[in-house]
């Protein structure tokens, strides 16, 4: 009869829609533990595949910051986007990174980074042991945005006289200022985490200066945030080459 056809129909269609609705779920629960077991295996990693930095809307009055840094690996990119996050936590920073930007970058190419650094105030070189080869490298020379924008800027202090480039060149404790490009070693070098204080001081300029700094800020967000930048640094050293062991303390202040 007509009836039990209808029935077994609606049965068979219950049936299907429980059984997609299972394969979806169990499909998003095997995302979830393999993402939770990358993150467990690298626990340092501490961006996504689209990074953001992190804004900070406290604070109107900021100075516009350019990272250049040596695109080695994840770890590498970590270390930056840490201090990028710390640093405009401050609340007179704002800080311009390319992995933020990675459709732009890709659609203007170079001159993205030609066009971003003439809007900003100040540029950190996060200088690497593995940025300091690829820049010495003559081989490589014109390869990657890195030597790219170094050579860039020792053209225009070469070249045009220019030197009211604000250029801040980073480090890190577990190395030396050995990993600090030549050209660059005349302007003020600072060692991270140990001279953070004096890094966020030299980032200050006459339009930010009367605004109020985090960087004293106690609360569990900036501590977090100092915590995240000593710990990619650590990880990062723990796994190149050439680095000395970062001793990880408790983080109280900067």
């Amino acid at each position: 009869s007509a009836k039990p056809t209808t029935k077994r129909y609606i049965d068979v269609i219950v049936s299907c829609t429980i059984a997609v609705g299972l394969l979806i779920l169990g499909f998003i629960a095997v995302i979830f533990v393999k993402r939770k077991r990358k993150f467990a295996r690298y626990p340092g990693r501490l961006i996504t595949d689209t990074p953001e930095v992190i804004p900070n809307p406290a604070h109107t009055d900021k100075s516009r910051v350019f990272i250049v840094h040596y695109n080695h690996c994840g770890m590498c990119k970590d270390v930056t986007h840490a201090l990028a996050n710390l640093l405009d936590r401050t609340g007179y920073v704002k800080c311009v990174v390319d992995f933020c930007s990675n459709h732009e970058i890709v659609r203007r190419g170079m001159g993205w980074y030609e066009e971003e650094i003439k809007r900003c105030n100040k540029i950190i070189v996060v200088c690497t042991k593995d940025g300091k080869r690829m820049y010495d490298d003559k081989e490589h020379k014109k390869d990657g945005p890195y030597t790219f924008i170094l050579n860039m800027m020792l053209g225009q202090m070469v070249n045009h006289h220019n030197r009211s480039l604000q250029i801040v060149p980073v480090y890190f404790n577990i190395s030396s200022n050995d990993d600090v490009p030549f050209f660059l070693s005349e302007y003020e070098c600072y060692s991270l985490p140990s001279h953070l204080r004096d890094l966020c001081s030299a980032l200050r300029s006459e339009i930010n200066f009367h605004v109020d700094s985090n960087i004293d800020d106690t609360s569990n967000d900036m501590m977090q945030h100092i915590s995240n930048l000593r710990s990619a640094i650590e990880i990062m050293g723990r796994n190149h080459k050439g680095y000395r062991k970062l001793k990880l303390t408790k983080t109280t202040s900067i």
